[in-house]
C-alpha cells in the first residue's frame, strides 16, 4: 500500500530534500508551499529526479490559520488517510515584531500554532493509517531559550527574534511530548509523534527578513560551516520511515538520528500544559 505523506515547507531547503527522499522511497508526497508556481516547479523537479509521479502540490500561507484550516479540509476531502505528517515549515524572522490579520505574532504562528492546528485537524486522517507518524521540526536553538513568559505568550513586550525563535522551538518539543501523552490517554496506539533537530543546514529559512546587522552577518556566514539539506533531512526521513522508530513516541532526535534529552531547565508538567492550553485557545476559532 502506497504511503501518503504531507510535508509543510517542502518547496525549499530541508523540506524539499525530505520530499525528494520520500518520493524516492515510493511515498505519495503532498508537497506544501506558499507559492503555487514554485510548488509546481518543485513538483516537476522531484518527478523528474525520482520517477515518482505521485507528487501533489498543496498551497497555503501558514501565517494565516484560515488558510491552514482550508488546506486541512481539502486534504481530508481528497484522501482517505494520511500516513505521515511532517511539520517542517518554520523560520527565524526579522527584528521587527509582525502579526497576521488576526493579530497573531508571526514566529509563534508559523513555528508553533500552524503545526499545532494542522495536527489537530488532520489527526482523524492519520488515525486511519495502520501506523501513522507525526514529525515536528524543532531545533537545538531551543537550548538557548530563556524562561517562557506565559503572560506574554506572543512576545508583545521587548520582542527579540532569537529569543522568540528559541522559545518557539522549545514549545515544539513540549507540545510533541504532550501530544504523545494525549494520544496515549485517548488510547490511540497506531500514531506516534516525535521531534527532530536537522542540524545547522545551509538553507534560506532565515535570510528573508531584516534581523539586525549581527544576526544577518551570522546567517550570511553560516553556510560556510553548515551541513547540506540532504544531510539535514536524514533525521526527519528516519523518523518518518524507519522501522527502528516505529513504536517510539514523544522523543527528540538530533541531527545524527540519535535520541537526545532536550533542555529541561524550565520544564514542568504545568509549563507543558500551559503551552498546550495557550495554543488550544489561540487556534480554537479554526478547529472544526
Amino acid at each position: 500500500m502506497e504511503k501518503i505523506v504531507l510535508i509543510t515547507g517542502a518547496t525549499d531547503g530541508i523540506g524539499k530534500e525530505v520530499a525528494t527522499q520520500l518520493a524516492q522511497k515510493g511515498y505519495h508526497v503532498l508537497l506544501h508551499g506558499r507559492n503555487a508556481v514554485k510548488a509546481a516547479q518543485v513538483q516537476q523537479a522531484i518527478i523528474t529526479e525520482t520517477g515518482n509521479q505521485n507528487v501533489t502540490p498543496v498551497i497555503a500561507d501558514l501565517f494565516d490559520l484560515q488558510a491552514v484550516q482550508a488546506m486541512a479540509e481539502k486534504i481530508r476531502n481528497d484522501y482517505d488517510r494520511l500516513d505521515v505528517l511532517i511539520n517542517n515549515a518554520g523560520a527565524y524572522l526579522g527584528k521587527v515584531r509582525r502579526t497576521n490579520a488576526a493579530g497573531l505574532e508571526h514566529t509563534l504562528t508559523l513555528n508553533v500554532l500552524a503545526p499545532f492546528l494542522l495536527t489537530n485537524l488532520l489527526l482523524p486522517l492519520i488515525q486511519k493509517s495502520p501506523a501513522g507518524r507525526i514529525v515536528n521540526t524543532s531545533s537545538a536553538m531551543h537550548r538557548r531559550a530563556g524562561r517562557p513568559d506565559f503572560e506574554d505568550f506572543q512576545f508583545a513586550h521587548d520582542f527579540e527574534p532569537a529569543r522568540a525563535y528559541a522559545i518557539s522551538k522549545l514549545y515544539v518539543i513540549w507540545l510533541t511530548r504532550h501530544w504523545a501523552q494525549v494520544l496515549a490517554d485517548r488510547h490511540i496506539t497506531n500514531v506516534t509523534v516525535n521531534a527532530s533537530h536537522p542540524g545547522a543546514v545551509a538553507t534560506n529559512f532565515g535570510l528573508a527578513d531584516d534581523k539586525g546587522w549581527l544576526p544577518n552577518l551570522i546567517f550570511k556566514l553560516a553556510p560556510m560551516f553548515e551541513s547540506t539539506p540532504a544531510k539535514g533531512a536524514q533525521t526527519t526521513v528516519y523518523l518518518a520511515d524507519s522501522p527502528a522508530v516505529a513504536t517510539v513516541t514523544g522523543a527528540f532526535f538530533n541531527q545524527k538520528k540519535k535520541r537526545e534529552r532536550p533542555n529541561d531547565r524550565y520544564y514542568s508538567a504545568a509549563a507543558e500544559q500551559a503551552v498546550w492550553d495557550h495554543c488550544l485557545a489561540l487556534v480554537k476559532p479554526y478547529l472544526d
